[in-house]
């Protein structure tokens, strides 16, 4: 058996933080909004029914892992979920279901980013290129590329640990701005009534203070010099 510990309100938030890049996948259903049809009623019925789904998946995942006797090590440093489970086929199974589950939440980030950043070139955000598309007029070759290779840099350069934390920082922030771009919505065209904007965008600029504070300075730093160099531009 696990045996109890105390924990603090503020190791709450900061796990709460960080878990928070484990929901970001439903954001690619508003991504989709011009493929959909009827979007108005689609969009929040589907960010509803995934948000349930998905939280169904992971209480069941987390019931099952606190039942090995073996979950002390979860703690080590070089832990894997491969080493709860007993050499054999299940594990072999379990690895091959790790790793499909993975590449789909790649090609998940790579469709949901490759937009953003097609939008950014748009609005000259970003070069105008990036906001080429291919002959078909099916995809943004030019955004998708850039995406890939910011995520291999980043896969390149940090640990886990360290490319978790900056994930929860930007989401965190940029899902803050998201509600606060709602709260200018016009009461006709809001999906949503305003105060529940309201406490997402405290609820999202509040957790963010929450991660490591390297990872917080550096993201602060990070928005600043961006925020400047856009002024510029401008």
């Amino acid at each position: 058996m696990l045996e109890r510990q105390s924990v603090k309100w503020w190791q709450v938030l900061q796990a709460s933080a960080l878990l928070f890049v484990a929901y970001t996948g439903y954001g690619r259903i508003a991504t989709m909004g011009e493929e959909v049809q009827n979007p108005r009623r689609v969009i929040p019925l589907a960010v509803v029914l995934t948000l349930a789904v998905v939280t169904l998946l992971y209480l069941g995942v987390g019931n099952a892992l606190l039942r090995f006797p073996s979950i002390a090590n979860f703690q080590a440093e070089h832990f894997s979920l491969a080493s709860l489970l007993p050499s054999g086929p299940v594990q072999w199974l379990v690895t091959v279901g790790a790793v499909v589950a993975m590449g789909g939440v790649i090609l998940n980030l790579i469709l949901g980013v490759s937009r953003v950043i097609l939008a950014m070139g748009r609005r000259a955000d970003l070069p105008m290129r990036f906001a080429n598309l291919n002959g078909q007029q099916t995809s943004a070759p030019p955004a998708t590329w850039l995406t890939c290779i910011v995520m291999l840099v980043l896969v390149a350069i940090g640990d886990i640990k360290t490319a978790w934390s900056f994930s929860a920082f930007t989401v965190l922030v940029y899902y803050g701005i998201t509600n606060l771009a709602a709260l200018k919505v016009t009461k006709s065209d809001r999906f949503v009534p305003k105060w529940v904007s309201i406490i997402g965008l405290a609820s999202c600029l509040g957790l963010a203070v929450f991660v490591p504070w390297q990872v917080l300075l550096s993201g602060i730093i990070f928005i600043v010099v961006v925020l400047l160099i856009h002024q510029l531009r401008r």
